[in-house]
């Protein structure tokens, strides 16, 4: 992976604060689009999708770093890859004080992203979605503040 630095006190300090740590990462957004031109399946069910996944999750040192310091112990509960669905807002969890998972998004070129900040300490209201995250109402997060911070991932990131 792209040898970017970066702080391990700021990726913890951004994750306990907003919920999201983002770097920037053109050799993620190639590896994508390699596995898109080859129409190679992500999902960890195939060769291919395992292959990417120990790639470009696990074996990443700096994920690695940030996994192994946040938690006593850690583990890949599920990978998938998530559509876009515009208008719709989800988490893996369902919020509240105390974050027990930490949810890694690999994005390709091009890529656009909202991220609400601080939406992590909540324990929200929320259904589950037919993509099996959590689903939480926009008026929900404007009724507590919580404003989107849009990330471009012009050639990919995570």
């Amino acid at each position: 992976m792209s040898t970017s630095a970066i702080s391990f006190e700021d990726a913890r300090t951004a994750l306990a604060e907003d919920g999201f740590y983002c770097i920037q990462d053109p050799t993620v957004g190639l590896r994508i689009s390699e596995m898109e031109r080859n129409s190679s399946q992500f999902s960890s069910s195939s060769k291919a999708g395992l292959e990417f996944c120990k790639s470009n999750v696990l074996k990443d040192e700096r994920i690695r770093t940030i996994l192994e310091s946040s938690f006593d112990w850690c583990g890949l509960g599920y990978y998938q890859r998530i559509a876009e669905d515009q208008g719709h807002i989800f988490q893996l969890r369902k919020g509240g004080e105390k974050p027990d998972i930490l949810c890694v998004h690999l994005w390709s070129k091009g890529s656009r992203v909202i991220y609400y900040r601080g939406s992590h300490l909540i324990p929200w209201k929320s259904v589950r979605a037919a993509n099996r995250m959590w689903e939480i109402p926009f008026a929900a997060l404007a009724r507590a503040g919580i404003l989107g911070t849009e990330i471009f991932f012009e050639n990919g990131g995570l």
